[in-house]
């Protein structure tokens, strides 16, 4: 069946008219759009209506598949947006990472220049000690310094220079002297008991 077979209405099977058919037909250029004399055959009308859907169906479809070209267009911008987020994110997130861990670089430094320094003080303050007591001269100390000077110097003579290579603290030389004195308490007390 040729496209010319058409009816005006979109019918695709209807019946050549008499000028159609014949001698005359290829001689007459006929316009077919323009013909009303032509007879429809009996179940034209039912194929026209299933035409007429399926060509709905078929604008359906079409309208569907853009509607998901486009959605699917939408969704690629919108992962393409979220992967350059994440991009963005990573590199600020490995930014972050390695300046954290050069300030914990830093901050060990920090630690151990903290620890040399705290060690000095010390030095330091015992050193100021040490010249205060020399300052001193020996009319002038009171009892206390002179009794405190000489735990001090009861507690080096028991205690090596490795033990303590620095003077103890008054704090130090104290619980050692309330040990000595407890084991010494403690030991009379086992001798007390002894000879009774």
């Amino acid at each position: 069946m040729n496209y010319k077979d058409a009816d005006p209405e979109g019918s695709v099977c209807s019946q050549p008219t008499a000028s159609q058919t014949g001698e005359n037909f290829n001689q007459k250029k006929v316009s077919f759009a323009r013909t009303k004399n032509f007879v429809k055959c009996p179940n034209c009308e039912q194929l026209d209506l299933q035409l007429k859907k399926t060509a709905e169906q078929i604008q359906n479809i079409e309208e569907l598949l853009i509607s998901f070209q486009q959605q699917i267009e939408d969704q690629n911008l919108q992962n393409k947006k979220q992967k350059q987020k994440y991009d963005e994110l990573l590199i600020e997130m490995q930014i972050i990472s390695e300046k954290h861990h050069q300030e914990l670089i830093n901050n060990g430094i920090l630690q151990k220049q903290n620890i040399e320094l705290r060690k000095e003080i010390l030095k330091l303050e015992q050193n100021i000690s040490k010249i205060q007591c020399q300052i001193y001269e020996p009319s002038k100390r009171t009892s206390e310094q002179k009794f405190i000077e000489s735990l001090i110097q009861m507690f080096m003579s028991f205690h090596s220079k490795v033990q303590f290579p620095a003077t103890p603290q008054l704090k130090q030389v104290w619980k050692w002297l309330k040990q000595i004195i407890s084991e010494y308490a403690i030991l009379k007390q086992k001798e007390l008991q002894l000879h009774k």
